[in-house]
């Protein structure tokens, strides 16, 4: 057990270690605030996006569509908000019985005897991350959030506890791992975790130590994010006109027409043509005449001409002349829809794949077949992740047929952890599919 030294003399509020977070929530909470006003005032007042006035408002596609868009921007304020409250309330405490985080809705605490080790990142006199283990969690702090003033007195009371993880860098590694301290259950906990019969009872933080392995949740919600944008991006195409064309292609009613005034476009369609509009009136077989703006790149009618109207007979505002039509820019609905159908795909791929991960993972934990792996080589890369190095690290098993697995590995402690093992000759705990051998999980990498 480490000693019980005093803490360093901190304020009774804690140490407020969440300001680049708080900063971060203010600013997009304004940001997305800015942007439900612009589809507010755009829906409102029947707006097109340059502010000017829409002549065929569509009740379903462009109204709805825009309180659509205010309703769900500003429910990302308030999520952006909110995040800055929880930044605000989060507080770090070092007391005599150990290490306290109080979020916005949660705290958590950890005593000192249960620490099972340490990590500085990097491994220097001034690190700005620590990375705390216990057998059941993982507490990184992180410097970015604190006072200067505010991180060397924590680093110093830390240092002060477990004075072997501030200890210099062993010079033939090239990366830092973790220091472990006496007296850790841990490995007890995972051999009896392994010697179970399959489905074996897998403890809550070794299965979300391995779905953060195995598939980064932050991927999965950026899927998630871009599927959302990409519905917006789509309704607000489609609000624009061209859902009313597709519409009137599908079957429209005819009716007698007159063009009243030709007007030229300011900037060219996407080919580079002149775009004209007009406006037209027209009269329905009830008497009502009715008045409308259609748009064709490069003159094909003079103010005064009779034109033939097509117009939608559930909703006869809804109308253009015989073909024109209502969507200004002249966009088709492939050039409309064609890039966002590709990136709602590749985005739920995303969120496929990384669901996918994730549910191996815990398959292989559950029902994965143990055995021995030998390290074979740890080899580095020309490549880089977050700014660390990836190694290559090749391993066989002889009850997976002695098939080579390999796997890229990034992490300082995981890298170090193999390269003992290849030094020692050791082997590694592993759990495969025997179906496929090379769906494997290392579990002694995730405690």
């Amino acid at each position: 057990m480490p000693a019980e030294p005093t803490t360093a003399p901190q304020a009774s509020a804690g140490y407020r270690w969440a300001r680049g977070q708080f900063w971060l929530g203010m600013g997009g909470g304004a940001f997305f605030l800015l942007l439900d006003g612009y589809f507010f005032v755009l829906g409102h007042f029947h707006l097109n996006a340059r502010f000017e006035p829409d002549n065929h408002p569509d009740p379903l596609g462009g109204a709805a569509l825009m309180a659509f868009s205010s309703i769900f921007w500003a429910a990302w304020a308030v999520a952006s908000f909110g995040y800055a409250w929880c930044a605000a309330k989060s507080r770090l405490f070092l007391t005599a019985e150990g290490v306290r985080l109080q979020g916005g809705f949660r705290s958590v605490s950890i005593r000192w005897g249960d620490i099972s080790g340490v990590q500085r990142k990097p491994d220097c006199d001034l690190p700005n991350r620590l990375v705390i283990r216990t057998p059941d969690r993982r507490i990184r702090l992180d410097s970015h959030g604190y006072l200067p003033a505010e991180w060397v007195e924590i680093l110093s009371v830390i240092e002060t506890r477990f004075p072997m993880a501030f200890q210099p860098a062993r010079p033939p590694t090239e990366t830092p791992g973790i220091v472990p301290l006496p007296a850790s259950p841990q490995d007890n906990r995972l051999v009896g975790f392994l010697a179970g019969p399959p489905p074996r009872q897998v403890p809550p933080a070794l299965l979300r130590a391995a779905r953060r392995e195995s598939s980064a949740f932050s991927l999965i919600m950026v899927g998630f994010c871009y599927v959302a944008l990409m519905g917006v991006i789509t309704g607000l195409m489609l609000s624009r006109g061209l859902w009313h064309d597709w519409q009137l292609e599908g079957g429209a009613a005819h009716a007698d027409g007159r063009v009243m005034g030709v007007s030229q476009g300011d900037r060219p369609d996407r080919n580079g043509g002149t775009i004209y509009g007009y406006a037209f009136t027209y009269q329905l077989p009830d008497g009502i005449e009715r008045k409308g703006l259609s748009y064709t790149t490069g003159r094909r009618w003079q103010e005064g001409e009779g034109v033939a109207i097509e117009y939608l007979a559930v909703d006869p505002a809804v109308a253009r002349i015989a073909g024109s039509r209502l969507m200004k820019s002249g966009i088709t609905r492939n050039q409309a829809l064609g890039p966002n159908y590709l990136g709602l795909l590749l985005s739920l791929a995303l969120v496929f794949l990384g669901f996918r991960a994730r549910w191996r993972a815990r398959w292989l934990l559950e029902h994965g077949r143990l055995g021995d792996a030998f390290v074979q080589s740890v080899m580095s890369t020309p490549r880089r992740f977050r700014g660390k190095p990836v190694f290559e690290i090749a391993l066989r098993c002889a009850e997976a047929g002695n098939a080579p697995i390999i796997r890229k590995k990034y992490r300082p402690e995981h890298v170090q952890f193999f390269q003992a093992r290849l030094a020692s000759g050791q082997p590694v705990f592993v759990l495969f599919d025997p179906a496929r051998p090379k769906h494997a999980i290392f579990p002694e990498t995730l405690v």
